[in-house]
């Protein structure tokens, strides 16, 4: 679904001013189970080892529902306070909080679906980390955890961004 925004301006100096659009990729449904609403949705995805049994039913979802959101893979799902020289190659980022900072910085996200197995304890200087650039850049988080119920902290985070959280079975 596209969302449009008119802005005032877009003529041409003869003629009339007429309102230009700008199209922003938006969703408004449910992925994998979960309902989600965004102006423009960004994906942080765990590809840790203990994810390996769900990732091609998740990757398949993700590419059907929303092929045009920017993913960035991380190896585990832990918040720690992330390194101060960021690294993101080949879509995988060092950790959670530098790839959900990237895609709020960079790709302009309102919100982010965060799929992991929440097998990795977070710490506290990576959760208040998150809270802070979830605050800075005012993104939504939505958790879908595969297996495991998040901690309390984690919760927490979600529930300061008016997001929402899931635990999704597996078939195993």
């Amino acid at each position: 679904a596209l969302m449009t925004m008119t802005l005032p301006f877009a003529g041409g100096f003869a003629q009339e001013p007429k309102p230009a659009e700008i199209a922003f990729p938006a969703f408004d449904g449910t992925i994998l189970g979960m309902e989600v609403q965004a102006m423009r949705l960004g994906i942080v995805l765990d590809i840790s080892e203990s994810m390996t049994g769900s990732l091609p039913g998740i990757r398949e979802a993700l590419k059907k529902q929303v092929p045009r959101s920017p993913v960035l893979h991380v190896d585990g799902c832990g918040l720690e306070k992330p390194d101060p020289r960021p690294r993101i190659a080949k879509g995988l980022a060092a950790d959670t909080v530098t790839a959900v900072a990237a895609l709020g910085e960079h790709a302009g996200v309102t919100a982010i679906l965060w799929i992991s197995d929440m097998g990795d304890p977070p710490n506290r200087a990576g959760v208040e980390a998150m809270d802070e650039v979830l605050a800075e850049h005012q993104i939504q988080l939505y958790l879908l955890s595969v297996k495991n119920r998040p901690g309390p902290s984690v919760r927490k985070l979600v529930e300061h961004t008016e997001g929402s959280w899931m635990v999704v079975p597996t078939k195993d």
